[in-house]
């Protein structure tokens, strides 16, 4: 597998990004959700996060990936192994994807290495998983925004 950063950012790529709504000092793991394609979202997400553009960076929607289970009162899941192939995440660790840690990064403008693997860029997940994660990711938000009372299945809350 090579950690060199994609010519092209794709959802469903793993990069290194320190989350400020994190209570960790380094990088985590993040996934890529989606890609910001219109043009007045990107200027306002930049703008807001001072950052300058780069037309050659994509501006992306990241779900926080970490070894811990959520904190108390926020909601994540177990990442299945299977889901783990074709990026460095190790199979033999628990990793949760990380629901309440989430935020719109410049990539790979910036992206931070993950010192297990020395690199920012950690793979790509299947398809399936990122589907399967963005599904339930956006169940989680209109969970708690109140404007669905289901609970989504599978989905841990600390």
């Amino acid at each position: 597998m090579d950690s060199a950063i994609p010519g092209q950012v794709a959802p469903g790529d793993v990069f290194g990004y320190h989350f400020q709504s994190a209570t960790a000092e380094y990088p985590h793991p993040g996934l890529v959700l989606s890609i910001v394609n219109n043009a007045a979202q990107r200027a306002t997400l930049l703008a807001r996060k001072g950052l300058p553009d780069n037309p050659n960076a994509k501006v992306c929607v990241m779900l926080m990936v970490s070894h811990s289970s959520p904190p108390k009162g926020q909601y994540g899941q177990l990442v299945l192994p299977e889901h783990k192939v074709g990026t460095f995440l190790d199979p033999t660790q628990e990793n949760f994807v990380c629901y309440n840690h989430f935020d719109a990064v410049l990539l790979p403008d910036q992206a931070q290495a993950i010192a297990s693997v020395n690199s920012p860029y950690m793979g790509r997940m299947h398809p399936e998983a990122l589907s399967y994660y963005g599904s339930q990711f956006k169940k989680v938000q209109a969970y708690i925004r109140g404007s669905s009372f289901e609970k989504p299945r599978g989905v841990i809350v600390a």
